[in-house]
């Protein structure tokens, strides 16, 4: 199975103006598995930011070897408090030639 690696971040601006302040939440890819009838995606999100997140929603789409989209699932990260990187998975039924994922942050709040 080919290992995907894709980095994301995302900022998320606070209050307005030139004192806003910016978070940093950063995800990446960090293998793929499959069994019978499932694929996995394991992804890694780093909290750069200086309050904690109660939520962070990725969403993981699954590749076949031309890089066409099979199959999108979502995964949930709770309770990443700042500095913090934390694991998580998403989880979508095995079809022939799933190779690949990659995730991306959805939301983080």
């Amino acid at each position: 199975m080919k290992k995907a690696i894709c980095a994301t971040m995302l900022l998320i601006s606070s209050g307005g103006g030139a004192t806003a302040q910016s978070r940093v939440v950063t995800i990446e890819t960090e293998n793929v598995l499959r069994s019978r009838a499932h694929i996995e995606a394991h992804f890694s999100v780093k909290n750069d930011s200086g309050t904690a997140l109660g939520m962070v929603v990725a969403h993981c789409t699954f590749f076949d070897k031309d890089d066409t989209p099979l199959a999108t699932e979502t995964g949930i990260i709770q309770n990443l408090q700042a500095g913090e990187k934390a694991f998580g998975k998403a989880t979508a039924r095995y079809s022939p030639g799933m190779t690949t994922a990659q995730c991306r942050i959805n939301s983080a709040r």
